[in-house]
């Protein structure tokens, strides 16, 4: 994401938070397994890495291309994984558990701060804040499934002690920081969201969702 962050003309300090992130992510990569070998009483092979793409936007301006990039990723879900490893800390009881969340809850506060930061910068101007703002809910529609879809391997009424909430109880974090937090975040860094937002939990399905440009 350094390239096209580089070339909308993000500041240098965004760049340096954004290199600090990835390197944050194999470190949180690390952890899990450490905390799946602890589960599984055996040690396990890290899954293969394989090369990810970043999402492609087809826009013709590389500035708007780059705040829907960095809102969709870090504005958007690094902020409700905070809210949800907020949960998760709340839930876990146990020492390793705990630590662990704690670990990620940390970085992830930065990771949705750089966004952001971004987007708050004279790196966009108003034309591109009234472009981005237009394209913020198709972003949540996007989004928003991941952390609203039920995990098949966990039970829908949570695991008490070991971080995991009821599901319920993460469908309400997620709506209440759609209301409380993103939408007022853009706002507060001249983001207008005109449009229904599409993709909360009575909207549209993503697979309807109309294209962002």
């Amino acid at each position: 994401m350094l390239a096209p962050l580089r070339s909308a003309g993000a500041h240098e300090a965004v760049l340096g938070l954004l290199q600090v992130a990835s390197d944050d992510e194999r470190r949180h990569a690390e952890i899990c397994l450490r905390i799946a070998e602890h589960y599984a009483g055996r040690g396990l092979e890290p899954a293969p890495l394989g090369e990810t793409r970043l999402p492609s936007f087809g826009c013709a301006d590389e500035r708007l291309e780059a705040a829907l990039l960095i809102a969709g990723t870090c504005c958007i879900n690094e902020t409700l994984a905070t809210v949800w490893l907020k949960l998760c800390v709340a839930a876990a009881s146990t020492p390793l558990a705990r630590a662990a969340h704690r670990a990620h809850l940390r970085d992830e506060v930065d990771h949705a701060r750089l966004g952001w930061a971004h987007v708050a910068s004279d790196a966009l101007d108003d034309e591109l804040r009234a472009a981005l703002g237009e394209c913020v809910p198709r972003l949540l529609a996007a989004n928003l499934p991941l952390w609203l879809t039920p995990d098949p391997l966990l039970p829908a009424a949570g695991i008490d002690g070991h971080g995991v909430q009821p599901q319920l109880a993460i469908e309400g974090a997620i709506q209440r920081a759609i209301d409380d937090i993103l939408l007022p975040g853009f706002a507060h860094v001249g983001v207008r969201v005109c449009a229904p937002v599409a993709g909360r939990l009575e909207g549209e399905p993503v697979e309807r969702a109309t294209p962002l440009v």
